[in-house]
């Protein structure tokens, strides 16, 4: 049985990325150079769908393993739950929070995940293959999860055509990178998107609290853009803020010809 793909983890692991050439002959994809722009989207959070199979890490090679390796390293994988890898593929390498923060966001807490990197599948052996870590954000751990990796063919525009903030049709931050519950100007974070609410790659968005109530007045705390819209949340990068914005903050998106 293959592995279905989120098209999120493509935005977060390709875009504004620049790849190594390969030759005619050579069938092995290259990894591919992420720009320190691109390494924060690369370890942005998101959503998974956690029933489908997965291969995880299980160690390194070596009888006395460790428990977390660095690119150029050589890892195991246990595709013994029904997933299945290829040699000379590329996958990405997620985790599940691990975090007591995350108690309040029980929901989301199922479906959470954290890319922690890239590794390239060297050799498959029934259940077991080896493969080489060709990126990583802080560590490819054991235990980690991995699934398919897919170049996106295109990186999405930010809207020109603003228009103003929908504050009464707002979504709910949840949380960023890391495990973190908070985030300032060039962070990611993941917002719940409320059923009936459209969201677009490239669209705008204004964060804001109300201090006093549904009635209260609004309080600004900074904008983003959508990177990303998957499993009922969306992908929002930070571009300016005025304060801290924390988990239970809420989002406006912009749309022409909002009142």
């Amino acid at each position: 049985m293959k592995m279905r793909f989120s098209p999120l983890t493509a935005w977060q692991l390709a875009s504004l990325l620049v790849a190594a050439p390969v030759g005619a002959a050579d069938l092995t994809p290259a990894p591919p150079s992420l720009t320190p722009r691109a390494q924060s989207l690369a370890c942005a959070p998101r959503t998974v769908d956690v029933a489908a199979p997965a291969a995880r890490i299980r160690g390194g090679r070596d009888r006395n393993t460790k428990g977390i390796f660095a690119p150029g390293e050589v890892v195991v994988l246990d595709t013994s739950g029904g997933a299945t890898v290829a040699a000379g593929e590329l996958y990405v390498v997620y985790r599940r929070p691990r975090s007591a923060v995350w108690a309040a966001d029980s929901q989301w807490v199922r479906r959470a995940a954290q890319n922690v990197g890239l590794v390239r599948v060297d050799a498959v052996t029934g259940a077991i293959a080896s493969a080489s870590v060709v990126w990583a954000c802080d560590g490819v751990e054991t235990g980690d999860v991995l699934e398919p990796y897919v170049a996106p063919s295109t990186m999405p525009e930010a809207q020109a055509a603003a228009g103003p903030a929908t504050f009464d049709q707002a979504s709910e931050v949840l949380f960023g990178g890391q495990d973190r519950r908070l985030g300032a100007a060039r962070d990611f974070l993941l917002v719940a998107r409320p059923a009936g609410v459209d969201v677009a790659v490239g669209q705008r968005v204004t964060f804001f609290r109300r201090l006093y109530g549904v009635d209260g007045p609004v309080s600004v705390l900074g904008d983003g853009i959508v990177h990303a819209v998957s499993h009922g949340t969306y992908l929002v990068e930070v571009a300016s803020s005025r304060d801290a914005i924390v988990a239970g903050d809420l989002v406006a998106t912009h749309r022409p010809g909002a009142l």
